[in-house]
């Protein structure tokens, strides 16, 4: 089963950004500074990539149920609009949340989908251990 389906743009290596599909038929694209176009369409439901394949700036980030908790852990991404909420809509990797965002997705998103829960219990876990 495919729990996320996201490209990694290393175009800037030092600020990598991510596009995803979050559902069937919803194209994401991303155009390079050279003009060449990379996308992500299908959701959940099936992977499609369109546009430069062959391009090296960026990296498939998909991840399935076959993948092993770690590799999830550390590709899982979230969605924000930053701090204050008002921000541009960006992903960023769950991982690299503060404490206090993942504490307030867990109350305030009690529907969250379960490897959600259950990534964001591990990591903040793992922050008490520090």
């Amino acid at each position: 089963m495919i729990i996320q389906n996201a490209i990694k743009i290393i175009e800037d290596v030092r600020n990598p950004s991510y596009i995803k599909s979050r559902n069937t038929h919803d194209y994401v694209q991303h155009t390079f500074k050279n003009g060449n176009i990379i996308a992500c369409d299908g959701g959940g439901s099936y992977i499609r990539r369109c546009g430069d394949i062959g391009n090296s700036l960026y990296e498939e980030w998909c991840l399935n149920s076959e993948d092993t908790f770690d590799t999830i852990k550390n590709k899982l991404l979230w969605g924000t609009y930053g701090k204050d909420g008002k921000g541009p809509f960006k992903y960023v990797l769950l991982k690299e949340c503060e404490t206090k965002h993942l504490r307030l997705i867990l109350k305030e998103y009690p529907d969250v989908v379960d490897i959600y829960k259950k990534v964001i219990t591990s990591i903040l876990e793992d922050r008490k251990n520090y």
